[in-house]
């Protein structure tokens, strides 16, 4: 790293925050997909006639 310059440098630290940023997107968009699917689940349930037990 001694002989990168200041602007190489620069790239670097943006390349390695974009790709911390993709990472992050791709991994909210899967925990997304996962809790919409328990709600459809929980639709389909209560649209066959089942109800949640009450407490």
């Amino acid at each position: 790293m001694k002989r990168v310059s200041i602007v190489g440098k620069f790239f670097i630290i943006m390349a390695v925050f974009g790709i911390m940023a993709l990472g992050l997107t791709f991994s909210a968009g899967n925990i997304q997909s996962v809790i919409a699917t328990g709600f459809i689940s929980i639709n389909q349930t209560l649209a066959n006639g089942y109800k949640l037990g009450v407490l």
